[in-house]
């Protein structure tokens, strides 16, 4: 079976107060539910962003991405994206999310948006937004 490029999903979840093996469970049938619908469908899961500055918030997102990085395989790739989302100080950038320190503000998908757009064209190769390559496009 070859990775079908024209389909293409990207997975990001969230939880809220639930054990990091129930989520990954969670973002375990999501996959197995996307796969059996597009078998050959590319497919890039998230992280958990990092949320609050508690440790014990960090060490359940910790915990959760852990657990689903072997989720990645032949049509499924795993990226964590939440170093963007952070300063040098390795704290949530104040900027990044709105006051409840949980979603993010504008900010925040200012700098998220570009790590995982180039992640995706990495995944996809070299296509334009359209989904062309320059060298079809002519």
């Amino acid at each position: 079976m070859n990775p079908d490029p024209d389909h293409f999903s990207v997975v990001l979840v969230g939880f809220r107060l639930a054990a990091p093996a129930l989520v990954a469970e969670g973002v375990r049938t999501i996959l197995l539910q996307l796969q059996k619908r597009w078998p050959q469908a590319l497919m890039l899961i998230e992280g958990l962003w990092p949320r609050d500055d508690r440790p014990d918030q960090r060490q359940q997102a910790e915990a959760v991405n852990a657990v689903i990085a072997p989720c990645a395989g032949k049509t499924v790739t795993y990226a964590e994206f939440s170093k963007v989302l952070l300063d040098p100080a390795g704290q949530l950038a104040a900027a990044a999310y709105q006051t409840d320190k949980f979603h993010l503000g504008r900010g925040g998908y200012e700098k998220i948006s570009p790590a995982i757009a180039e992640k995706i064209q990495q995944l996809l190769g070299p296509r334009t937004a359209r989904g062309v390559s320059s060298s079809e496009a002519r």
